[in-house]
């Protein structure tokens, strides 16, 4: 499945049309929708008259699909139910005692551990198994 039919799938446009995507105007339009993976980009670009994923235009897939990603698939109810298991544990704003300055955390989503760890290797993450019943 392509990038622009995965954004099609994703955000549901009327009629599964892309060009529904841009931002609606009396006058026509364009858009370019970009994803970066470390130095690689890949960018759509399309048009509000465009109207199948297959004819918006696609740079950098070659790159992209070059090297293969690790990801994690994580069920929105799942990360629904651990926000706010993560907010009672990270007070974004400051503990209780008010030592903190500044907002400490703002958003967090981990979505590759190894890349996590590369990047962070003083707060390494592991998958544990789930709880058995």
């Amino acid at each position: 499945m392509s990038f622009a039919e995965k954004l099609t799938r994703v955000f549901m446009p009327s009629g599964r049309s892309i060009g529904r995507l841009v931002k609606r105007r009396k006058e026509s339009a364009a858009c370019t929708v970009e994803v970066f993976r470390g130095k690689k980009a890949l960018r759509l670009s399309f048009s509000n008259h465009t109207t199948s994923a297959s004819s918006a235009g696609l740079v950098g897939a070659a790159r992209w699909h070059a090297e293969p990603v690790e990801s994690v698939y994580i069920p929105v109810k799942e990360i629904l139910a651990r926000t706010d298991e993560l907010k009672r544990k990270l007070p974004l704003d400051a503990p209780r005692s008010g030592a903190w300055n500044r907002q400490f955390v703002k958003d967090c989503v981990v979505v590759n551990l190894r890349t996590w760890n590369q990047f962070l290797p003083d707060f390494p993450v592991a998958r544990i198994p789930a709880p058995e019943d």
